[in-house]
């Protein structure tokens, strides 16, 4: 085995093991195998190329070719990715290509043994004895000779120069230098943590002291200075800025307690406007803002309650006062009593000429208000008696009806569905009889309450389909007539 081999192979045990020492994901010699030999063999073949064009019997300087392969193979061997090795393996790869190329050149120069001729060995004997030492041609041989030698002691000294930088490039000097890194690693990783934990306090002391919180405070910034005691002096100044602090948040606390005190006493008596003002003087203070909101809130909830009871209460007395001024006091019970036989509508009728004057002025007015309104009307009746009162009946199939329309005074009827609930009205009237009974037996009578419903209206009797099959005493009853003072409004009539 050559020294270029044994060489190689040392340069290969030294790495494969760099390699095998990596904790995380190792690379080992066996990784890059593949890569080396590629290279290796292109390395061959350029020197082969490179002699066949040289004339010396040395060569000095490479090809370009050959530098960049050794290159690449340096690249390869760098698995450290460190600048420092990649070096070292490009001065060591540059020597020993420049070795093999050598070694290449030389095993190709050929002896052949030639038969010596005497003529000319004594021709030459005469021109040697004849030649002086300094004699050109010598002088050529000799100088080759010397240059061949020197470069011969230079490649040894390379060889040993190269013997040496791989030796010390050993695994001893290696690990020192992977020690020393991973101290420094570990050194970095320390300050980190140390530093990540002294400032983890100091956010920590600074959440308290938002929260007011100053006795958790000041023990973080304790805790802070036991970890890093050369922050000790910046720490202290932390510290006293937080007892003065303290000093001015008690002074605070002890007056919002006075004015929150007193802002619970009157939001608890009812006075909540003195309340909120309180309560919003105590904000100022910021000591606790989040329960003065609130309570400002449950203040204004309750006042917003407050007043719309108030308006409530009015309200109804509003409606109370309205229904009292406007519906009788036995108003529910005349309902009752009209529902419990078989009454739940009155009828009134008239020319359906009069409609649109109904739909205009929004319901049924009496004589009297259609004649100080001025509206435009056709009566179907001859008489004005009760000309205050919108007259109404328990009957759709009126008497006088048919005797307007053979009269001529209606031309088309309308018979209008009155909602009973007219009869709850203050101001409405009862008759026994048609209102324009003043001078035959029965006579027209009227009230307005419960009692003169069931003394003098004749429910069974009104409540027939026709008059026909009614006795000459009955007849004048079954014209019984519910009455509306001035207007009845067009919400009450059912069939519009």
């Amino acid at each position: 085995m050559s020294i270029f081999s044994i060489i190689r192979k040392r340069i290969e045990s030294i790495f494969s093991n760099i390699i095998n020492e990596k904790k995380e994901k190792p690379k080992t010699y066996s990784d890059i195998i593949g890569d080396i030999a590629q290279i290796s063999k292109k390395q061959e073949s350029e020197r082969k190329t490179l002699i066949e064009k040289v004339d010396e019997s040395i060569v000095y300087d490479l090809s370009e070719t050959q530098i960049k392969l050794i290159e690449k193979k340096s690249e390869a061997l760098n698995i450290r990715k460190s600048q420092n090795d990649y070096g070292k393996f490009r001065e060591i790869n540059y020597v020993i290509e420049r070795l093999e190329t050598n070694s290449l050149l030389q095993s190709r120069v050929k002896f052949s043994p030639k038969k010596i001729d005497d003529e000319l060995i004594d021709l030459l004997s005469v021109e040697l004895k004849e030649e002086k030492p300094g004699d050109n041609l010598l002088q050529s041989i000799s100088e080759k000779r010397l240059k061949f030698e020197e470069a011969r002691q230079n490649d040894l000294e390379a060889i040993s120069i190269l013997k040496n930088n791989v030796l010390n490039f050993s695994l001893t000097e290696i690990h020192q230098k992977r020690e020393e890194e991973r101290k420094e690693k570990e050194r970095i990783e320390r300050e980190r943590k140390i530093n990540e934990q002294f400032e983890n306090h100091i956010d920590n002391s600074q959440k308290h002291q938002s929260l007011n919180h100053f006795d958790k405070a000041e023990k973080e910034l304790l805790k802070a200075i036991k970890i890093k005691p050369d922050k000790e002096k910046e720490v202290r100044e932390l510290i006293t800025e937080l007892k003065t602090e303290k000093q001015e948040f008690e002074k605070r606390l002890t007056k919002f307690k006075e004015i929150f005190d007193n802002a619970e006493i009157s939001f608890h008596s009812g006075n909540l406007e003195q309340a909120i003002s309180q309560y919003s003087k105590a904000i100022k203070l910021n000591i606790d803002n989040l329960k003065c909101e609130r309570r400002i809130s449950d203040a204004n909830y309750k006042t917003q309650r407050l007043r719309e009871l108030e308006e409530e209460r009015k309200r109804k007395e509003k409606e109370e006062k309205e229904r009292r001024e406007k519906f009788k006091d036995d108003a529910e019970a005349i309902l009752s009593y009209f529902k419990q036989n078989g009454i739940y509508e009155f009828y009134h009728y008239t020319d359906t000429r009069n409609l649109n004057s109904i739909l205009q002025n929004s319901g049924l007015y009496s004589l009297n208000e259609m004649d100080r309104k001025r509206f435009n009307y056709e009566q179907g009746s001859e008489t004005r008696e009760m000309p205050d009162y919108v007259r109404m009946s328990y009957t759709k199939n009126h008497p006088l009806m048919y005797v307007s329309l053979n009269k001529g005074r209606i031309i088309n009827v309308k018979v209008f569905e009155i909602d009973i609930n007219v009869a709850a009205l203050r101001k409405t009237k009862f008759t026994n009889v048609n209102a324009a009974r003043t001078a035959t037996y029965p006579t027209v009578k009227t009230g307005a309450d419960l009692k003169f419903i069931k003394q003098n209206v004749k429910l069974n009797i009104v409540k027939q389909p026709n008059h026909f099959n009614l006795t000459e005493v009955e007849k004048p009853y079954y014209q019984a007539e519910i009455m509306v003072k001035d207007h009845v409004e067009i919400e009450y009539i059912k069939n519009l």
